[in-house]
């Protein structure tokens, strides 16, 4: 088959991860939405790095930009740092469960390399350092979802 191609339009191929088809073949229960979902918990670190999250927006106020250490489980958990992580992995600062999501990539000129994760019942906007990077997260939490539905 050879290597993908690196483009937006794959990794925009490549969302969103709730396949209604797949996981309902599979047997798998419906949402509220009746958009399929399937889970399995295995704990099996997918991807890590550094990540800004777009925080604090509540109440109508515009929120701030943090960078926190990220990794990707069955949900997506981040850390104040890298050290944190190591120290004691439990302590996480914050979660984003992704029973069911898709990722959505920022359009026209995106130099801050933003994309969102759009997850039940809440979302999260990101920034990765590079482009490449970028790719790599959003193929990485694209394929979370398929990889265990196609199978």
């Amino acid at each position: 088959c050879g290597d993908p191609p690196q483009t937006s339009d794959y990794l925009r191929d490549l969302t969103p991860t709730c396949e209604g088809t797949a996981a309902k073949m599979s047997g798998d229960a419906e949402n509220d939405q009746g958009i399929a979902c399937y889970r399995e918990h295995n704990n099996d670190v997918l991807h890590t790095g550094y990540l800004s999250k777009l925080g604090g927006a509540k109440d109508g106020h515009k929120g701030n930009w943090k960078r926190r250490f990220a990794v990707l489980k069955d949900d997506l958990y981040y850390y104040e740092s890298e050290d944190k992580y190591m120290e004691d992995a439990t302590d996480f600062k914050g979660k984003l469960k992704l029973n069911c999501h898709f990722v959505s990539i920022h359009e026209g000129e995106n130099e801050a390399f933003e994309f969102t994760i759009n997850a039940l019942p809440k979302s999260l906007s990101c920034r990765a350092d590079s482009q490449a990077e970028m790719e790599i997260w959003v193929e990485k939490l694209a394929l979370h979802g398929r990889e265990k539905t196609l199978n």
